[in-house]
């Protein structure tokens, strides 16, 4: 919302999480052999190349929750 009041009306704004969130959805329908292969432990790990720190007030703020991520260095 905060994007789009900044858009001229005739300019449409898409949701790119939505867009990959139902492409992997049919994708794993169509690969069912996936699921062997995903953990089922549900435990998240975060890396980033960018500063941890800034990611994990970034990423507490729309987790709701204290996130630690790892500082990847390529």
């Amino acid at each position: 919302k905060k994007i789009k009041q900044h858009l001229p009306s005739h300019i449409q704004l898409i949701s790119q999480g939505e867009i990959v969130a139902e492409s992997l959805a049919e994708y794993l329908q169509r690969h069912p052999e996936m699921e062997q292969q995903c953990s089922k432990e549900k435990t998240l790990k975060f890396l980033t190349t960018d500063s941890a720190e800034n990611f994990n007030a970034a990423a507490s703020i729309f987790f709701g929750k204290q996130v630690v991520a790892e500082h990847l260095a390529l």
